[in-house]
């Protein structure tokens, strides 16, 4: 058997060569209403296309019509009935379309194991006008068990049920499960490469604006230089939602209402504090040494000061804290996340670690990791680093 598929005059054909007997078809009609041929394609006799083509076809094949243009002459339609499921499948007509595209591995009809989990008709395209870019589809296609694969799983499906009422039998499980280890060996489907081109076109986005804030800081107010900054950290950790300003929480020791400058809420509803300082020299560390030791400077003991007696009040406040908290949120933002104090963390942004010396780094790096149970101390060369990695991510 010998199939091709082709184009010509916005015609989608198919072209197939009887392995055998070349008459089956013309005989078939006269008795059935539809052929199949290999139980992936069914056509009927109006489907024979006997007109005069450009085409260089063999002597002895049949020329089907699979499928036309839509209206807007944008997708090639095959109707379902002729692949034998209950779906339409549109092919956008840029697209070259494969053989493999309908006939598997061992001759598995493709489209009649993906109609199993279609709700209706499916649109295979380029654009995001489509349900499934074609790149993705060719890879997922490759991924769709064939007739080999079924009847191992059937194999080790029947050895579990009947394992241990017979002692003659052949361990299935393992042969499956080799083969299929094989099979899957090969890298898994990926990001689809336009996606890939966007998410690294954002980081590289991001990464010059930092740069350019970072060079022309003075520019910029500390309001300002705070709402361009969290719009970055909630592209890098996208796990944060919402930023709450000046939220409430109860100093129960000295009596007082005090407010946190900044609360983050993740998609869960969880908190965590974050202070974000604009960067000047000499913020990190002190340049003199205390006992041959680099130490924090002013700015940043008192940071990390702060943000500790925030998380201390929080603990502290238990569920009518959560409830002020709450009220707050859902007064300045339209969510139905519920708040929760579980153990929340602070993350301090401040300083650049190209102004620290190589002499001052090991310290810097004690100071760090002394906090990272409670503080995440990052410093704008940190993001930019992040950055970098993230395009380099979506690179390859």
């Amino acid at each position: 058997m010998t199939i091709n598929i082709f184009i010509e005059n916005d015609i989608l054909f198919l072209d197939y060569s009887p392995e055998y007997n070349y008459n089956w078809v013309r005989n078939n009609f006269e008795i059935e209403k539809e052929i199949n041929i290999k139980n992936i394609f069914y056509f009927n006799k109006a489907d024979l296309y006997e007109k005069e083509l450009t085409y260089n076809s063999d002597e002895n094949t049949y020329i089907f019509v699979l499928g036309v243009l839509d209206s807007e002459r944008k997708y090639f339609i095959i109707t379902g009935k002729k692949l034998g499921i209950p779906y339409d499948i549109y092919f956008d007509k840029t697209i070259e379309i494969k053989n493999s595209y309908f006939i598997g591995a061992r001759r598995v009809a493709v489209f009649k194991i993906i109609s199993k989990v279609l709700t209706d008709n499916l649109i295979i395209g380029v654009d995001d006008n489509a349900d499934i870019n074609i790149k993705i589809f060719d890879r997922m296609i490759k991924k769709l068990p064939n007739q080999y694969e079924i009847e191992m799983y059937v194999k080790m499906r029947t050895y579990n049920i009947i394992k241990d009422e017979l002692d003659k039998i052949k361990d299935a499980t393992e042969s499956y499960e080799d083969y299929m280890n094989k099979k899957y060996s090969k890298k898994d489907i990926l990001l689809d490469d336009s996606i890939k081109i966007k998410e690294k076109s954002k980081f590289e986005f991001l990464r010059d604006k930092l740069n350019n804030m970072l060079l022309n800081k003075e520019s910029y107010n500390e309001t300002s230089w705070q709402n361009n900054i969290f719009d970055i950290i909630k592209i890098i950790f996208p796990k944060y939602l919402y930023v709450l300003r000046e939220a409430p929480v109860s100093d129960y020791y000295n009596k007082k209402k005090r407010k946190i400058d900044f609360l983050l809420v993740d998609f869960c509803g969880n908190i965590d504090i974050i202070e974000i300082k604009k960067p000047y020299n000499n913020q990190i560390l002190r340049n003199s040494k205390y006992r041959d030791n680099f130490i924090p400077a002013k700015d940043l003991s008192g940071t990390v000061m702060q943000i500790e007696k925030y998380l201390f009040h929080l603990c502290k406040s238990g569920i009518r804290g959560e409830r002020k908290l709450n009220d707050f949120f859902h007064k300045h933002i339209n969510s139905d996340l519920c708040i929760k104090i579980i153990n929340p963390s602070g993350i301090i942004i401040m300083g650049k670690d190209d102004d620290i010396k190589e002499c001052q780094m090991n310290d810097f790096e004690l100071i760090k990791r002394k906090y990272k149970s409670i503080i995440d101390i990052i410093t704008y060369d940190d993001l930019l680093r992040r950055l970098e990695q993230l395009i380099i991510k979506y690179s390859n």
